[in-house]
């Protein structure tokens, strides 16, 4: 917040506090390993034996074990770096999900020169907002480097990015300092969502031709997102919202019903007579939507199978949108220098990645046995901390690496990671982010989901979502349990 002048002299104050802590004695902090595309990818391949210490590396970042900054593997990126000029590309490229015009899912009209390669960071922001502008994000005006910070405020995403790229304006809340640097924006993206933001943030070069025409049903989205990832994402990155339709989702997947249908307990005859030819072809499936309705109905939110706006006869999207929305499973962060994220660890103890778009980003990251010497959430200030007040830190024994744009970071479960937006204060920090569950994580990430399952006083999901968990649990094993056994 503040704007730039205010940026500027924040930041002057916080490197005079963290100058006067470098002449004393500080934590351990090793440089985060960084891999190429081409030895990732070689380090995937079966028989891989690692003949030198950075084969090592690879072997163990394929393995999940270890944090480390991929290069070069994002070619068939948006590029904000060319410099060719500040083309706005928003109606020409046609409105998306959220934007009015373009339907979810429908293929993307691409004006020659009109997008791709060679627009500023702002220009990409500013088609954001064009076409995902009534999509609510979290706005952080006072920033949220520390866990005193978290002080959301639930904007539109058209109505936020004027205020990241020019401060706060008749900001009225008084409980929280706007004036500070930092101001961010995070949204979480939803499931039906998230291919068109993979779009956005593509070379519609490359990607144009990627379209299933009109998303009628899930399996359309499937398809049009895993295309979006086999394009853009290292191998090991992808299919993650793919296992969880197949787990989640229905056996047979229905379509969508008429917005109007109610799926209440108490209405569920009127639900299967919208659905008379199913409901006389088979008795048990009545009986099993009639029960899974009876049990949405009791959580606030979920009842009537409605999602984005749309009312479903079968679970077979509704289901997996719910863990992506709980989880908050696909992120878009953007923010201004001086922004960030306060050390903390992922509750669900997922892995993730996060491909930085635009400007530059610090990491530090320390392994879970340092957790003792953390503090808690938000506890230390990882950039600057105060050893005085906070003595067991000054023992840790961490990774600290910078990501610039075109660079993409991984990070293993149960890490503690926090971040700080550096560079040019023109510049923001523009990137998008996903939880991951691999080889290296899923039997905890199966204890993390049956823990919120159970826990009475802190769960976070929901019922209908539960009864299904245990197939994707199965589902794991099945695909890593070989590979860690």
């Amino acid at each position: 917040g503040g704007g730039p002048g205010g940026v500027e002299g924040a930041l002057r104050e916080r490197d005079v506090t963290q100058l006067s802590r470098l002449f004393g004695p500080s934590h351990t902090k090793h440089p985060m390993p960084r891999l190429t595309l081409t030895e990732y990818t070689a380090a995937q391949q079966p028989g891989y034996e690692p003949t030198s210490a950075r084969d090592e590396v690879a072997a163990a970042a394929v393995a999940g074990k270890i944090p480390f900054i991929l290069e070069g593997a994002m070619g068939a990126w948006w590029d904000v770096g060319g410099g060719s000029g500040d083309s706005e590309g928003g109606e020409e490229a046609g409105e998306g999900a959220g934007g009015g015009g373009r339907e979810p899912g429908e293929a993307e009209v691409v004006e020659p020169g009109a997008v791709g390669p060679g627009v500023d960071a702002w220009s990409l922001i500013r088609r954001l907002g064009q076409i995902f502008g009534d999509q609510t994000v979290e706005w952080f005006p006072q920033g949220i480097s520390a866990l005193t910070d978290f002080q959301p405020q639930l904007w539109p995403l058209e109505r936020a990015i004027p205020q990241l790229k020019d401060g706060p304006m008749g900001y009225q809340d008084f409980n929280v300092d706007a004036s500070e640097p930092g101001s961010y924006i995070h949204w979480t993206v939803g499931a039906e969502t998230w291919p068109d933001v993979l779009r956005a943030f593509s070379d519609a070069r490359l990607t144009s031709n990627i379209s299933v025409g009109v998303r009628t049903k899930h399996e359309s989205m499937l398809r049009e997102l895993e295309a979006f990832e086999a394009l853009l994402l290292p191998k090991p990155w992808t299919g993650q919202y793919s296992w969880m339709a197949k787990c989640l989702g229905d056996a047979e997947e229905e379509g969508s019903v008429n917005d109007n249908t109610d799926f209440n307990s108490s209405s569920s005859t009127n639900a299967n007579a919208n659905t008379s030819a199913t409901a006389n072809a088979n008795e048990n499936a009545n009986t099993t939507e009639a029960t899974e309705a009876d049990e949405a109905d009791e959580y606030d939110g979920y009842d009537k199978y409605v999602w984005k706006g749309e009312v479903y006869r079968d679970t077979a999207d509704f289901v997996p949108s719910m863990l992506v929305d709980t989880t908050r499973w696909f992120v878009v962060y953007a923010g201004e220098v001086g922004g960030g994220m306060f050390n903390h660890i992922d509750r669900h103890r997922t892995s993730a990645w996060q491909a930085q778009v635009s400007g530059q980003k610090r990491w530090h990251l320390c392994p879970p046995e340092q957790t003792p010497l953390m503090y808690g959430r938000g506890g230390v200030d990882v950039f600057a901390p105060d050893y005085e007040q906070s003595p067991l830190f000054l023992q840790a024994n961490c990774f600290e690496g910078v990501v610039s744009q075109g660079d993409m970071v991984y990070y293993p479960g149960q890490w503690w990671h926090a971040t700080q937006n550096i560079g040019a204060v023109e510049v923001p920090s523009l990137s998008l982010s996903s939880l991951i569950v691999d080889q290296g994580n899923f039997r905890d990430v199966r204890d993390a989901f049956e823990h919120d399952c159970s826990d009475v006083t802190d769960n976070k999901f929901h019922g209908l979502l539960c009864s299904r968990l245990p197939r994707c649990f199965g589902l794991w094993e099945g695909q890593f349990g070989n590979a860690v056994s």
